[in-house]
């Protein structure tokens, strides 16, 4: 369901309609919020979240609102709200077998972005284990291989998240998933650049990028992470005229409202100084800094990471 840069969640794997007695209109609302995640308009998302829940509420059973409330929390946590989040994803239903290793992800990915790495691998440690002896769905197992990939890249292990994200890839093949495939693949190109394996890093890199152009168009939101990582790859070659239009068009398809436009404008500023282009350079920078002090700390590591260590070098 997510396909942004942060991991899989488990975002409608609850059979939340599963239920009598609800009010014409709950439906449409969820289905509307779920389309809204997947198009990254998280704060509408939440929108009609709530909408639903209160549409909900006077006849629908506790069992789902808090199916309901727990797929909010998954959009607070795209929001990065994260101290709003875990109330609601500590809640979320844990009576079968699916429900728990749901939970577990959710609340393990959580806690990875929250910079609680041991709670987080407790909970992914579980929800591994759960799915080897219960035989779960290619597709389950797929989304929690790449959450842990994901976790993996945030606290460094680069090596580990390569192992993780090649069998993500694997599975996500199997199950049909290409968006989630395109997502792995670019971020196994992150952990190969962090391993200073620059072609093959490129090589996936450029692999997520075609693949997501042909699933949404030339302009879809994800391509501006997966344009940034590339224009880190060219950065750390010293290819800084190839650079350059790769981080104009990642720019223009982030928008103001993507949470890590400052380390692309930096970058983009960094990388015009060495083609000698210091005005344009100047004028970046100050964009870069006026938005610095406004925005929330980007959630993804991976990425913003990258473009973050070419504005140092």
């Amino acid at each position: 369901m997510q396909h942004h840069l942060v991991g899989i969640l488990f975002l409608s794997v609850l059979p939340v309609f599963a239920q009598s007695g609800v009010q014409p209109g709950w439906r449409e609302l969820v289905q509307d919020g779920e389309q809204l995640y997947v198009q990254q308009r998280y704060d509408e998302a939440g929108d009609k979240y709530r909408e639903a829940m209160k549409t909900a509420e006077v006849t629908a059973s506790e069992e789902v609102l808090a199916r309901v409330r727990c797929d909010l929390g998954l959009v607070e946590v795209s929001r990065q709200h994260y101290v709003e989040a875990e109330p609601m994803l500590k809640g979320c239903p844990a009576s079968t077998p699916i429900e728990r290793l749901a939970a577990w992800t959710n609340l393990g990915t959580l806690y990875s972005l929250m910079n609680r790495y041991a709670e987080a691998e407790r909970l992914f440690r579980q929800a591994y284990e759960l799915a080897r002896r219960d035989g779960f769905p290619t597709k389950t197992r797929a989304l929690l291989v790449d959450n842990m990939a994901n976790h993996s890249l945030r606290k460094g292990d680069y090596r580990e998240a390569e192992s993780l994200l090649r069998e993500a890839q694997g599975l996500y093949v199997k199950s049909g998933l290409p968006w989630d495939s395109a997502n792995s693949t670019g971020n196994l190109g992150v952990a190969l650049v962090k391993e200073g394996r620059l072609q093959e890093a490129r090589d996936e890199l450029e692999s997520a990028i075609r693949q997501t152009e042909t699933l949404g168009g030339p302009s879809h939101p994800m391509l501006a992470g997966l344009l940034g990582g590339l224009a880190a790859v060219d950065d750390r070659e010293g290819r800084y005229a190839d650079a350059e239009p790769r981080l104009k068009r990642a720019v223009a398809i982030a928008g103001l409202d993507c949470p890590y436009l400052p380390e692309l404008l930096s970058t983009y500023a960094w990388t015009l100084r060495h083609l000698h282009r210091a005005g344009e350079a100047r004028r970046l920078e100050r964009r870069a800094r006026a938005m610095a002090t406004t925005r929330r700390p980007p959630e993804i590591v991976s990425f913003s990471e990258l473009l973050r260590e070419s504005g140092k070098r």
